[in-house]
């Protein structure tokens, strides 16, 4: 049996054996330590190639993007400084470059061509905050055109908006260009525009005992898209969407460089009805035959325009419309300073009348037969409204835009009028005019707010 002693001593090598142990385990762990040191500090860094030719360029500072209302005329060359720019509110962001060409089918240069940009008021605009808001409608586009090399260009759009393209030069058919979604800094460069010689429409014009006609012979593009709302002649002309001739003594006529698409051809002569061939379709290359347009016998329709006191509305727009027979026809006439006012060169038929005057509120009269005397149509003039908007708190809200709803009695249902209007005032005041009569819901809206 191992004495007390014994069993000490045998304790002490064995502690001492392993003290050794581990200090060789430390310093094992210490030398792999300082190769990889080695191995990943020391070692030569891996030579770059070198390109003696080269320069490294200073990023330019970043500016930040322009707003219309920042735009300054300096900014640009000298021959756009006189252009006209997309004039939109205070603080709206401003787009990018947006060019491109305008060639002929054999792909050389266009010079002089006229390029419009027409914004596209869509069917999503129609509700509440995504509806063109008035100070928009009065700049709805932008026009420009082509340089010595075909080139056009457009500066500082507005963003966020959709456009329209037409191109028109006198030597071609006009045709649809791309469409164009502005972008907030961006520089956006389309595809060429091609111009081609168009269509040739051939016909005549009679009485109905075939005797000719030198009629005033139109022909207008209908609308396809919901860009730049309202038709106006004298813009379709320049635009080349109505073109018109006269007809010859043998009653032809012949209008050429027409453009793909349908179209609306009508005949008009002094102490006849109007008539009209529609629609006209012109696509694919098809020609259509010659056409024979007849005129019959003039029908008119007069009256009265007045206000609720019964005195006359003057410089009223008077539009009239056939119902039936078809195709249909559209008319106008302007009242004089009594009030009156007399449509002419109608077919016979039934018509609708649509009256507007600065003031007041448009008036409607349904199922008027031709050749209708002495109508007397009452316009109510518009009113206004007119307030505040505030916090909670009371405090003013400085910056905010209101969308104008009818109210449907008996429903909690609201109509839209597609009238949205952008105020800045620090006092949150407002002030609506032109309104028709009746009964309405205003719907504030703020970046920072739920609307109310």
């Amino acid at each position: 049996m191992p004495s007390p002693h014994s069993k000490h001593a045998s304790r002490g090598v064995s502690s001492q054996r392993g003290g050794a142990s581990l200090l060789v385990l430390v310093a094992v762990i210490a030398l792999l330590a300082a190769a990889a040191f080695l191995l990943f500090s020391d070692s030569p860094p891996t030579p770059r190639p070198q390109f003696p030719d080269a320069q490294l360029e200073t990023p330019a500072p970043e500016r930040p993007v322009p707003t219309v209302a920042e735009f300054q005329a300096e900014d640009l060359p000298v021959k756009e400084r006189n252009d006209i720019e997309v004039a939109t509110e205070s603080g709206q962001i401003a787009g990018g470059l947006i060019l491109g060409r305008v060639v002929d089918d054999l792909g050389n240069p266009v010079p002089d061509a006229m390029v419009v940009l027409s914004e596209r008021f869509g069917l999503g605009q129609s509700f509440l905050g995504n509806m063109p808001q008035e100070s928009d409608k009065k700049h709805p586009g932008s026009q420009k055109r082509t340089d010595a090399n075909g080139v056009y260009r457009f500066h500082r759009m507005p963003s966020g908006k959709i456009f329209e393209m037409w191109v028109r030069h006198d030597d071609f058919a006009p045709t649809a260009g791309p469409t164009v979604v502005v972008q907030k800094d961006q520089k956006q460069e389309l595809p060429p525009v091609v111009l081609k010689s168009g269509f040739v429409l051939r016909g005549y014009v009679t009485d109905i005992g075939g005797n000719p006609l030198q009629a005033l012979v139109q022909i207008t593009m209908q609308q396809a898209s919901l860009s730049s709302p309202g038709s106006n002649i004298a813009k379709n002309l320049e635009l080349g969407r109505t073109l018109e001739v006269v007809a010859g003594a043998d009653g032809h006529f012949e209008i050429p460089r027409v453009a793909q698409g349908i179209w609306r051809l009508r005949a008009t002569y002094e102490g006849y009805g109007s008539a009209e061939i529609n629609p006209l379709v012109m696509m694919n290359g098809k020609v259509p035959d010659e056409q024979h347009i007849e005129l019959g016998p003039e029908y008119t329709i007069s009256g009265r325009v007045i206000d609720g006191q019964g005195a006359p509305v003057v410089n009223a727009q008077v539009n009239t419309a056939r119902s039936r027979p078809r195709p249909p026809m559209s008319f106008s006439a302007t009242t004089d300073e009594q009030g009156a006012f007399t449509l002419k060169g109608l077919p016979n038929g039934m018509f609708g009348i649509y009256v507007e005057a600065e003031g007041f509120s448009s008036s409607r009269r349904p199922n008027v037969e031709s050749n209708s005397k002495d109508i007397e149509i009452v316009m109510q003039v518009r009113g206004g409204v007119s307030g505040r908007v505030v916090q909670q708190s009371g405090a003013p809200v400085s910056d905010f835009s209101l969308t104008v709803l009818t109210t449907h009695r008996g429903t909690p249902q609201y109509g839209v009028t597609g009238k949205r209007y952008a105020f800045s005032d620090p006092n949150g005041n407002f002030e609506i005019a032109d309104l028709d009569p009746g009964s309405y819901v205003l719907m504030a809206d703020n970046k920072s707010y739920a609307p109310s």
